[in-house]
């Protein structure tokens, strides 16, 4: 099958390197996919091989592993849902005063 390069939206494959000259394979609805079927198939195949590999190690863990992949998350709660309310105002300064250390010299190292 041919590209007509000349249609309305051709696109070159957008392979990460920029290298691949090749047109940008086609959708069933005539859009273009992002890249050329050669690459398309390339990261089809490592995506189901990290799928197979993902699937392999979850059926290795033990019981107590995967029990612990289940934990729900834990949310952030507001300060009065029995948090810092509870602190002695010695031990909320120290808390707040950790928290803007660590804000401080994150913002520091970020540039």
């Amino acid at each position: 099958m041919t590209i007509d390069t000349t249609k309305q939206g051709y696109q070159k494959c957008g392979y990460r390197t920029g290298k691949c000259t090749h047109p940008s394979a086609l959708k069933r609805n005539g859009q273009y996919h992002r890249l050329c079927a050669f690459h398309r198939q390339k990261a089809n195949w490592n995506q189901m091989k990290l799928d197979r590999k993902k699937r392999e190690h979850r059926r290795s863990l033990t019981e107590d592993d995967q029990a612990l992949l289940s934990v729900e998350v834990l949310t952030p709660r507001a300060l009065d849902e029995e948090g810092l309310i509870g602190l002695g105002s010695d031990e909320l300064e120290f808390f707040l005063d950790a928290i803007m250390t660590t804000t401080q010299t994150n913002e520091t190292n970020f540039y």
